[in-house]
């Protein structure tokens, strides 16, 4: 999740993101982790680049709300 500008992680909580998610999609689409970053790594046509998201090597779970364990990670 990117936070609009001049909000902090510590005013929102990830468990309110993740009801927000569960009122408006279908279950399988809520997430069940929650990061906060500062920005999306882009393709050349300012796409999202979903491959560059999680490092190689790096476990994507580390430094982010886990729901449906209820802490952080």
């Amino acid at each position: 999740v990117i936070l609009e500008e001049g909000v902090s992680p510590d005013e929102i909580r990830p468990q309110d993101i993740v009801a927000f998610a569960r009122d408006k999609l279908a279950p399988f689409k809520v997430p069940r982790y929650v990061a906060f970053m500062d920005e999306f790594p882009r393709t050349p046509s300012a796409k999202i680049a979903k491959n560059k998201l999680c490092i190689e090597g790096l476990d994507p779970r580390v430094d982010c709300w886990d729901e449906e364990d209820g802490l952080w990670r």
